[in-house]
């Protein structure tokens, strides 16, 4: 089996950290703000690379996936790559990281996977305990005024 280290982990993370670096070490990233969506660009892109699909919907979550022998289960993991002002590498990317490195080390020993797998990287961590997961209506004003999820790479 492919060897799953805390090496790749922190290699993943700190490459994702160079999207709202700041000169102190820390990470800002908000929701739909220029490092965020090249942050999930770079995410996005990386998931192809593993030969994951990868999409985004219409609140900017992105979803990274295997497809599995069944359609019927997914199975899903993963967090938020937006940070609280003056984060830290492991803010919220880390389960993001976990969820695409796990899974793509599981498919190059396994091959195709009996249940998809989906990775997300979803929006506005602070939103899932308040609101609905993958449907976050505080972001539709900033939605309606920047129309900034244009510029984040699709399918």
């Amino acid at each position: 089996m492919e060897q799953l280290t805390d090496q790749k982990a922190i290699d993943y993370l700190t490459h994702l950290g160079q999207f709202g670096r700041l000169e102190n070490g820390g990470v800002t990233r908000f929701v739909y703000d220029d490092a965020w969506i090249a942050a999930m660009n770079h995410v996005l892109r990386d998931a192809r690379t593993r030969g994951m699909a990868a999409s985004v919907d219409s609140y900017g979550n992105g979803f990274m996936t295997y497809q599995g022998k069944t359609a019927d289960q997914v199975v899903a993991a993963g967090s938020h790559i937006d940070t609280v002002n003056q984060g830290g590498l492991y803010d919220g990317a880390y389960g993001v990281t976990a969820a695409v490195l796990a899974m793509s080390s599981l498919v190059a020993e396994f091959g195709q996977p009996k249940k998809t797998m989906t990775a997300v990287a979803s929006v506005k961590k602070r939103a899932a305990a308040f609101q609905p997961v993958f449907r976050v209506p505080s972001t539709m004003p900033a939605l309606q005024k920047r129309r900034p999820i244009c510029r984040i790479i699709r399918g």
